[in-house]
């Protein structure tokens, strides 16, 4: 679990090892806080880079077989309890162990900076009014003050370019190099720099003489300078510069998905009212989602379309496949039911158990159609038939049901770190296989009847006996 604050940058983090302040050491196993750079999780020796306004505090807690909470719940309280901490621009609260990106993630550009600043501002107000997102973030609000050199025409006169002012300054407040020691085997760079109440301000600076010709004047004397707002980096999509909107989510308050279309149908169209040229692309989760979403469904149809010209061919019928696919969508209803019931959200690991359930309801009908046929063809009529066929199927679909249900249990059940990954394809299996048994067995035969039926009313127009649902023709003899 990880919490990582963020001071207004150029401003160091005293006060780091205060955050997340959460009276929770009967359940700590270890504590690590890193101040100046991030670390790995954990591990505050392994450090990714950061500067002096970075902290992060990880803690590991009580494994999920010993606890009785969630670590989203902790994280949720442990949020609650650290407030909001003075001075910080950024604070992130984390328990993925493995994460494709934000739940909310936007990359917003313009064709103009103006416009660009506009859409980010009412983005972020957007979500900050939602119920359920937390941990807003924009690349741009951790700007950092730079000096703006602006060369004056008395110092072009005396020959001064821009260059040697940027430099002179530069070396004022970030020091030159004067050379390198060697202390306890590593090498440590010597700067020289004014002291830090000569360069406190911008009068300071300004007072600051540099070389021009055989004389020193101030930097007051050829140059202006300014402070103003500036990127610590700078991103650009297709040329336009991008400022990146990041948030997570309570997922059992909302979902990130939600919140990105709530942006994209609610407020995007508000924003290109004003600023058509604005444009927003999706990163994090949905970008991972929408990258293998479309390809899952193309797969899926495929295989739906190999399922039914097999079926197809070995029965020689166009209707009787067609009946069978129709299963397909219970697959979802149970499916859904169970992520609701749960409090979990559809993801693709939900998706893949989804398509696996098709083929278990896809079996079932299969086998409950095959045994109609069987009976058709002893000659019992269609209204007799269907009700035997039902009950002659009951029990091989109730046990495969049950025997399923039984088989995923211990993943349903498991509350380690490791399984947690393939509950949502468990849920998927086992709520799904319940409730689509029991709706092929109520709807298989309902849509065979209104094939039969069909069937009926056409032998009246042409006086020929055809079973739709099982593709034999018989034609009547005078």
């Amino acid at each position: 679990m990880k919490s990582d604050a963020r001071s207004k940058t150029g401003r160091p983090w005293a006060d780091a090892n205060e955050t997340g302040g959460v009276e929770a050491e009967d359940i700590l196993r270890a504590t690590a806080i890193s101040i100046g750079f991030r670390a790995a999780s954990g591990d505050p020796q392994g450090g990714s880079g950061g500067a002096a306004n970075e902290a992060t505090v990880d803690l590991r807690i009580q494994d999920a077989e010993t606890r009785s909470f969630s670590a989203q719940r902790f994280t949720a309280i442990w949020r609650r309890e650290t407030g909001e901490i003075a001075g910080a621009r950024e604070m992130v609260f984390s328990a993925a162990v493995v994460s494709a990106g934000a739940p909310i993630s936007l990359r917003v550009s313009a064709g103009s900076d103006a416009a660009r600043r506009d859409a980010v501002n009412r983005i972020t107000t957007a979500l900050r009014g939602r119920s359920g997102v937390h941990g807003i973030r924009d690349s741009a609000a951790m700007a950092a003050k730079e000096i703006v050199v602006t060369l004056r025409s008395q110092g072009a006169a005396l020959g001064v370019t821009l260059a040697q002012v940027a430099n002179a300054v530069r070396d004022a407040t970030y020091g030159e190099i004067a050379g390198e020691i060697l202390r306890n085997e590593e090498e440590i760079e010597l700067r020289v720099r004014l002291p830090e109440d000569e360069r406190e301000t911008l009068a300071d600076l300004q007072r600051y003489r540099i070389p021009v010709g055989d004389a020193f004047v101030p930097i007051r004397a050829v140059a202006d300078l300014t402070r103003q707002p500036a990127p610590t980096t700078l991103s650009r999509l297709n040329t336009r510069r991008v400022t990146t909107v990041e948030a997570d989510v309570d997922t059992a308050v909302t979902s990130g998905g939600a919140e990105s279309a709530f942006i994209r149908q609610s407020v995007l169209p508000e924003i290109q009212q004003d600023h058509p040229d604005v444009q927003v692309q999706y990163g994090g989760e949905q970008e991972e989602q929408a990258r293998f979403g479309p390809a899952l469904a193309q797969n899926f149809a495929l295989a739906l379309f190999a399922i039914y010209a097999l079926l197809a061919l070995a029965f020689r019928s166009y209707s009787r496949p067609a009946l069978i696919l129709l299963t397909v969508p219970f697959a979802l209803v149970g499916a859904i039911a169970g992520h609701a019931a749960l409090g979990l959200n559809l993801t693709l690991l939900s998706m893949f158990g989804i398509i696996g359930l098709s083929g278990i309801l896809i079996n079932a009908s299969l086998l409950l159609l095959h045994e109609y046929e069987m009976l058709t063809d002893q000659g019992i009529h269609w209204r007799e038939a269907l009700p035997e066929a039902v009950a002659r199927r009951f029990r091989p679909i109730l046990l495969t049901t049950l025997t399923t249900l039984l088989g995923i249990s211990p993943l349903l059940l498991e509350t380690s770190l490791q399984a947690q990954f393939l509950i949502p394809t468990a849920v998927s299996l086992g709520f799904g296989v319940v409730a689509g048994s029991v709706l092929v067995l109520l709807a298989v035969p309902a849509y065979a009847s209104i094939a039969a039926g069909l069937g009926d009313r056409l032998r009246g127009h042409t006086g020929s006996q055809r079973d739709p649902a099982v593709g034999s023709t018989c034609v009547q003899q005078a």
